[in-house]
């Protein structure tokens, strides 16, 4: 699992837009999608449902778990990156 998977997994969350969250992190659409799907592997459980016809996502119970501890996640990595940061 990677803290960009999870950053990119909150914003998709926040967002409900693959292409949103490809262009605030400057990459790929793909890429996003490849890391929900790395999510979704690492996880064993779908994380999102896509809506083909409304072009719209929403989270599984899995993925709404998901989100509240990956916000943890990447909050305590962020501030201990800032932390270690003002150490050296």
């Amino acid at each position: 699992m990677n803290i960009n998977d999870l950053s990119y997994f909150i914003d998709l969350a926040e967002t409900h837009s693959f292409t949103a969250v490809a262009k605030h992190f400057d990459i790929s659409q793909p890429s996003v999608t490849y890391a929900i799907k790395r999510l979704e592997e690492h996880f064993e459980a779908q994380l999102i449902n896509r809506d083909q016809s409304h072009k719209t996502i929403s989270l599984t119970p899995a993925g709404s778990t998901l989100y509240l501890a990956a916000q943890k996640i990447v909050a305590e990595y962020h501030f201990a990156q800032s932390e270690i940061k003002l150490q050296t």
